[in-house]
């Protein structure tokens, strides 16, 4: 997985990831976010993209649950949009799209945030 910022306008900040995410992506020292936006990143708004994410596994899906509680904890709001149909797919059999919010694009996720 490769995350990297697309916009950050000050109150909500565009992250894109792209390639898979993966257990040897999100099992590392330093949380992925907060290695590219610092620690306080939890208390701003994230619009995740995920549009060049192909493929997610388990480690993937829970590194995002675990991504949304750190967000509700800080008081910020974490947001997926134009999930690919293979990892939306995903998302729905583990029917982890109902605790996450997901958006269409990016300015329905805008919307939601």
């Amino acid at each position: 997985m490769l995350l990297t910022v697309a916009r950050d306008d000050g109150d909500i900040v565009c992250v894109r990831s792209t390639g898979s995410i993966r257990e040897e992506d999100v099992q590392v020292a330093l949380h992925p976010l907060e290695a590219l936006l610092g620690p306080q990143v939890y208390a701003r708004k994230l619009l995740l993209n995920l549009d060049e994410t192909n493929y997610i596994d388990s480690s993937g899906v829970g590194w995002l649950i675990g991504c949304h509680k750190r967000f509700l904890q800080a008081g910020g709001r974490f947001v997926l949009h134009s999930v690919p149909p293979s990892v939306g797919q995903i998302l729905r059999v583990l029917r982890i799209d109902s605790l996450l919010t997901v958006a269409g694009n990016e300015a329905e996720a805008r919307a939601l945030a």
